[in-house]
């Protein structure tokens, strides 16, 4: 588009220098009458030559840029590769389609929240406060007991037995509140002390329990049984927890045709042996989960938690195992039937890669 402007331009500068030349070679004529080498066509024949070239210059570079934008705009409109065909076009059906691929149910959520509370539950379960609560409460006996005893056979030490208030859901439930309004309230860095001071902070964190017990119920809280953790796996101290978490997650959803699995990098700089660090990403240190989406509204139907390498080995068809492992978290209400085909799409696969549940198997076992 500038050169056509450029061009134009140029053409009126030139008609507008030619047309004064002619002028002023009149007006020379008019009043010495004695130029006899002057020829008014040879004058015209020369911005015409020019108009010519200008235009040839135009239609030259038009047929350029029509071109271009001819090998942009040009794409194959079906590839082939490995094996399989891909089209930008719909394929016609033909037939019936098959029963597998028929959507009996329509996508969208199946839990509805109204209420605070009710997006409260959503996230922490029954099942995840019961066992916090049960968890809670074996360390804070199991700690008070060792306590008590050594003070007893301390004959120096002449400090009251302190026995353990038992906890239960109520309480656990607004002790976690207190932590979110704590959060709310962009108070991360203010001193406990300064919540339960009336003057400096909201009532609230004095109304609900005293602050001697807000440090016990931060000092036992625990997730797990420490005796009976694996020392292998790096997330035994919130695996219960995570697991509880992660399989509710696509019983409140229907998901629709279309799935897509991605990594995410969660921002934390915290004290953790699998922070991975990636330098791409924005936030570059983090937690790296590996997600099952739906891709209409986003919302997460499995995840998982990268925690490093596991041992030495090298991991065979890492992507396909991870694919794998995280469409296993759907459920099959269908258990009888045969599973449809996964299709696996990504810069780590050379050509589309089809797994079913006969592939599953040798995959699993590599």
């Amino acid at each position: 588009m500038t050169t056509k402007t450029n061009l134009k331009r140029i053409r009126e500068i030139l008609i507008t220098d030619n047309t004064n030349e002619f002028t002023d070679n009149i007006s020379e004529d008019d009043e010495s009458n004695s130029d006899p080498d002057y020829s008014f066509s040879d004058t015209e024949s020369d911005d015409t030559s020019t108009d010519e070239c200008i235009s040839n210059e135009e239609d030259s570079s038009d047929a350029h840029v029509s071109d271009d934008d001819t090998q942009i705009n040009a794409q194959p409109e079906s590839i082939e590769k490995g094996g399989v065909s891909w089209s930008t076009q719909r394929p016609t059906v033909q037939g019936r389609v098959h029963a597998i691929n028929i959507m009996t149910t329509k996508p969208g959520p199946v839990t509805v929240i109204q209420t605070m509370m009710d997006a409260f539950k959503f996230s922490l379960t029954d099942e995840i406060l019961n066992e916090v609560v049960l968890q809670t409460n074996k360390y804070a006996r199991r700690y008070m007991d060792q306590r008590n005893q050594r003070q007893l056979n301390d004959a120096a030490n002449q400090t009251k037995s302190k026995k353990w208030k038992e906890l239960d859901r109520t309480e656990l439930e607004a002790f976690l509140s207190l932590l979110i309004q704590a959060g709310l309230g962009h108070a991360s860095h203010t001193s406990v002390t300064e919540l339960w001071d009336i003057s400096k902070s909201p009532p609230i964190y004095h109304a609900t329990m005293s602050l001697e017990r807000f440090k016990d119920l931060l000092r036992f809280l625990r997730f797990d049984d420490r005796q009976l953790r694996d020392k292998l796996d790096r997330l035994a101290p919130i695996r219960t927890i995570f697991e509880c978490f992660v399989k509710q997650l696509p019983q409140h959803f229907i998901p629709s045709e279309n799935l897509t699995i991605d990594e995410q990098l969660v921002p934390f700089r915290g004290r953790c042996s699998f922070v991975q660090y990636i330098p791409k990403k924005t936030s570059k240190y983090g937690l790296k989960f590996r997600v099952l989406c739906d891709v209409d509204s986003r919302y997460v139907l499995a995840l998982e938690l990268y925690t490093g390498k596991i041992g030495n080995v090298i991991q065979r068809n890492l992507a396909t195992n991870v694919v794998s492992r995280l469409v296993d978290q759907l459920p099959n209400k269908q258990a009888k039937q045969k599973k449809p085909p996964v299709i696996l799409l990504s810069t780590l696969h050379d050509f589309p890669e089809i797994l079913d549940d006969e592939k599953k198997a040798s995959s699993h076992d590599s």
